[in-house]
Formats: C-alpha cells, sequence, structure tokens
C-alpha cells in the first residue's frame, strides 16, 4: 500500500479559516509592495504588471470579508458547467518549480478526473493566468492578487470558482472555503461582492500528490466535508479516515454518498432498502446502474445531530482512477455511516467509513471493506448485510433489515485442516456448515504461524 501520510499532511495543512483569511503556510515572508517581476528561469511564462507599491495593510482582514456558506454552496450546483479561474502566483524568492504550461496540464488532469467521477454530469471550464510574481504573498494577500490579476485583464466576476497555486510553501498544502461565499474585492467605488468558492495550494508541482490535493479543495468548493472513518478501536471518529476517497487520504473517487449530494448521481441510481432481499450494485466508477445502496439506521428527532442517519453501500473496481485501492477495498463493498453534521458546521452531511473486519480493530478504513462472505451486522438497529457474490462489475448482497434471528451467525458442525507435503505445503481445509435462514457463503482468514512466519 503506497504511505498516504504524506498527503494527509498535505491536506491537514491550512484546512481552517479565522473569518476570512486561510492559515499562513502558505506565506513565504512580508509582503509590503506589489512586486511583479519575472522570476526567471528557462521556460517560465511570466504575467508582468507594472504597478505602484500597494498599501501594506500587514495582511489586513479588513479588506476581505466573507459571509457564511449559502445553502447554494453544498450540492445540486456542482452539474454542467464550472468556469474556473486559476492563477498562478510566483511568491517565493526563486522560480517556480514547472512552467504554466505544465501548469496547463496538471489542471486539464484534475478537469478530466472530475469529469470522469461526475459521469460527465460536470465539466471544468478553467482559465490558468500567470505566472504573476508576488513575492511572499499568499491568500492573506488577496487584494494584492486581485489588482495583479485585474491589470492583466482578469475579471473575477466571468468565473463561479477561484483556485490559487503558490509556488512556495514548507510543504504541499491546501485551505478552501465550504462551498461558496461572498467575498469582497476592490474598495470605496471600486468595491465587488463576488459569490465564489475559492481554494489555494502551496508548493504547486507536477506531481500526483499535487493534483490530488487540488482535488480535494474544489471538493471543499463543491460543498464536500472530508470522509473519515468511525474507529473500531475507540468508536470515535478519525479525521481523514476514509483511505479510498479523496476527500480523506485516499485518490479515488468522492464516494456515493458525496456523489449524490453534488447531483453526480440520480435518484434511480441511489436504491433505498426498505425490506429485505437481495441486491444488486454497480461498481461506482461504472457509468450505469445502481451505485450505491442507501439503509436507514435511525432517525432523531432532537439534538445537533438530528435528522436521518444511513447506512451507504458502494463497490470500488480496480481499473482506471481506483487503481490505487489500499489493501481488501478494491475487493469487497464499502460501507458508509451517514449521519447530519449539525447547526455548527457548514456542511448538511458527513459519511464515516465503518469497519466490516472487526476482528483486525484500526482507526482508519485501510482493510474495512465487507468481503465475500461476510455479513457485516449492525444488531442494535436490526441490519444485516452479507455480501454474498462479487465481480469487476458488481456485487450481489443480501440484505436482512428487523430480524436478528436471520442475521444470527451459521452453525460450525465441523472443521479441519490437512498438511501435505514437505515444503512448499499444501493444506486442504473442509468445512461442514449450516443456516436454515438464508444462503451460505464462507470466507476464509488465514493465519500461519511458526519457524519465524507470521501471515
Amino acid at each position: 500500500m503506497r504511505n498516504h501520510y504524506p498527503a494527509i499532511l498535505a491536506k491537514e495543512i491550512g484546512k481552517r479559516f479565522a473569518a476570512q483569511l486561510f492559515i499562513a503556510i502558505f506565506l513565504a515572508g512580508s509582503a509590503t509592495t506589489l512586486g511583479c517581476q519575472s522570476p526567471g528561469g528557462p521556460g517560465i511564462e511570466t504575467s508582468s504588471v507594472d504597478a505602484a507599491p500597494a498599501q501594506d495593510a500587514g495582511r489586513a482582514d479588513h479588506d476581505i470579508s466573507v459571509s457564511s456558506p449559502s445553502a447554494e454552496g453544498v450540492g445540486g450546483v456542482t452539474v454542467g458547467e464550472q468556469r474556473l479561474l486559476v492563477l498562478l502566483i510566483d511568491n517565493a524568492d526563486e522560480p517556480p518549480r514547472v512552467s504554466a504550461q505544465t501548469a496547463r496540464k496538471v489542471i486539464d488532469d484534475v478537469a478530466n478526473w472530475l469529469e470522469t467521477a461526475s459521469y460527465g454530469r460536470m465539466t471544468l471550464n478553467s482559465t490558468v493566468v500567470g505566472w504573476i510574481a508576488l513575492s511572499g504573498a499568499g491568500v492573506a494577500d488577496e487584494q494584492k492578487i486581485y489588482l495583479a490579476a485585474q491589470a492583466l485583464g482578469v475579471d473575477f466576476a466571468d468565473y463561479d470558482r477561484l483556485l490559487y497555486l503558490f509556488s512556495g510553501g514548507e510543504v504541499v498544502g491546501g485551505g478552501s472555503t465550504p462551498g461558496k461565499i461572498d467575498l469582497s474585492f476592490g474598495q470605496g467605488a471600486t468595491e465587488k461582492i463576488l459569490h465564489l468558492s475559492r481554494a489555494a495550494v502551496g508548493q504547486f508541482d507536477d506531481t500526483e500528490e499535487v493534483r490530488h490535493v487540488i482535488i480535494h479543495e474544489l471538493g471543499h468548493g463543491f460543498g464536500l466535508p472530508h470522509a473519515d472513518s468511525i474507529s473500531s478501536i475507540t468508536g470515535e471518529s478519525t479525521k481523514y479516515g476514509d483511505f479510498v476517497d479523496s476527500m480523506g487520504q485516499g485518490y479515488g473517487h468522492y464516494n456515493a454518498d458525496y456523489k449524490q449530494l453534488l447531483g453526480w448521481l440520480k435518484t434511480d441510481e441511489i436504491t433505498t432498502v426498505t425490506q429485505s432481499g437481495t441486491y444488486q450494485l454497480k461498481s461506482l466508477e461504472s457509468g450505469q446502474g445502481v451505485r450505491g445502496l442507501r439503509i436507514i439506521q435511525k432517525t432523531m428527532e432532537i439534538g445537533e445531530l438530528a435528522g436521518e442517519h444511513y447506512y451507504m453501500l458502494e463497490t470500488r473496481n480496480t481499473t482506471g482512477l481506483a487503481k490505487d485501492l489500499p489493501h481488501n477495498t478494491a475487493g469487497g463493498v464499502l460501507i458508509h455511516l451517514v449521519r447530519p453534521e449539525g447547526s455548527q458546521s457548514p456542511y448538511e452531511r458527513k459519511a464515516f467509513a465503518s469497519d466490516a473486519t472487526p476482528e483486525t480493530p484500526s482507526h482508519d478504513s485501510a482493510d474495512f471493506a465487507l468481503m465475500p462472505g461476510r455479513t457485516f451486522n449492525d444488531a442494535e438497529h436490526g441490519i444485516f448485510i452479507t455480501l454474498s457474490a462479487l465481480s469487476e462489475n458488481g456485487a450481489q448482497l443480501v440484505i436482512n433489515l428487523g430480524d436478528a434471528a436471520i442475521g444470527s451467525d451459521p452453525q460450525i458442525e465441523s472443521i479441519s485442516a490437512e498438511l501435505q507435503g514437505t515444503g512448499p505445503y499444501q493444506a486442504n481445509f473442509s468445512l461442514q456448515v449450516s443456516d436454515p435462514a438464508q444462503p451460505l457463503a464462507v470466507f476464509w482468514n488465514h493465519s500461519v504461524t511458526g519457524e519465524g512466519r507470521d501471515g
């Protein structure tokens, strides 16, 4: 499995806003002037601006006003054309790592990823401007960035979304607004209030990690929260605990619930399970059929988490964008518990990866998938989910609701193992098991010990 922890750090840095400011991880120094000299270096396409020194507002907060995210900013508005303005800001004291042409390719890759993940229901129409030399600038210097872009003929009103890509920064990091917000640009008679989403990435480069940090931050701008997990050790949530989802630690598609929130999965592509039975589920990456199964766990009438709490089931294949899925997640069904976020959060709801392999407890979802022959039990709420068959195209699940007896464990009548050969060894296993309530599927979980080996 790829070590995802650099990506975790990348997505963690710059996450929080203090009213209208991103944190200063992107800031390479204190900028007091609008310096627009060429950073130089071969292959670097630079936009130069002749401008008088700007007043040093000491990164003054009052130049940028931010309102609360509107309902328009979360879900439903991320279908169709999204007009994205990408500003390349050279805020370091050395040339950018990549040319403007290469930056264009990175953004095109991100656009292709999003169009594929949305099944063609969303397109990113992006304009890339830069490099613009603004030594030491960060998002806190947004007025300076705005003036520099305006001097190049850029009108922010032509766009729905902003993305700042900074050449400097100590590590790859990102920050973003939750959905669209009201931003104030200019002052006095020239002030404009624009309703936009805004994201930024530091230490921009031509890497897979940077591409997915951009995808993650744009996801927040679309109105998506993080994809967390529920620790099977503590029972508490683990931030970024979903090892598959790009809104967590992964590089894969947004999960099925988030796709439904964005309008990428339609009503007939999500089945709400209301009675026991056998259900078919197509892989999330496919462009057809039912790609999510929704099972209501409970409905809370009062409190911060009032509303429906439900499971969303999905399966992923091992091709295309999902090729880097960790451990067993590419060979099973992923179960997310979705619950309301409450009034203190700008987001409507959040999905938590749930552990279907409790015999190997962990904080994150590296081995959370439900495997063929296994049953996920939520006995408290009468929900029993068995994965009875799995193929590259999808999964078949037997779901029982309300009857604990149906979801009870099968009876093992006998089990034996015979070791053959002198090395390499072959072990033959036999099992007699019965379950009068439902068809059986068998899952083997082997552990080999001895001679200093454990596996």
